[in-house]
């Protein structure tokens, strides 16, 4: 499949399948070099579960907005809902990322050097920027992702 197919394909299905629902877990394992979102929405009246996968991640970066209010990721009780408001593919990578490219008030993270590949966003006040050379959406299997 050539390349732009791919590149479209995950962006479709980032867009429909996880963007805007409700992120229930959030699994970082280091020693297996993954990051899991489990995701759910609802679909002609139908809850639906998506889980994302990251695999073979080289780098993870995590920031927050630190004057944002509302619910953290960190003060969320059971009953509180952790939006996933953004999440993107970005296959030529970020380049060096400034903190005021995302926003100027946004404290911690100075420069981004790796070429992260993947956004997501919870509750528009946490940030994550993780590449990864392998994503698999419900089972769909992308490989090759830093190469592309």
């Amino acid at each position: 499949m050539p390349k732009e197919k791919i590149i479209e394909e995950i962006e479709s299905l980032l867009f429909t399948e996880a963007e805007f629902g409700t992120l229930f877990d959030i699994q970082i394992d280091y020693l297996k070099e993954t990051v899991r979102l489990d995701v759910l929405s609802i679909s002609r009246k139908r809850i639906k579960k998506t889980i994302l996968l990251f695999e073979q991640v080289l780098s993870l970066y995590m920031c927050k907005s630190e004057d944002a209010e509302d619910f953290r990721l960190n003060e969320l009780n059971d009953i509180d809902e952790a939006l996933l408001s953004e999440i993107s593919y970005h296959p030529y990578g970020f380049g060096k990322i400034k903190a005021k490219t995302i926003n100027a008030k946004i404290k911690g993270i100075k420069d981004i050097t790796s070429n992260t590949n993947f956004y997501f966003q919870v509750n528009n006040k946490d940030y994550f920027f993780i590449e990864a050379n392998r994503l698999v959406i419900n089972n769909k299997v992308f490989n090759n992702l830093l190469v592309l």
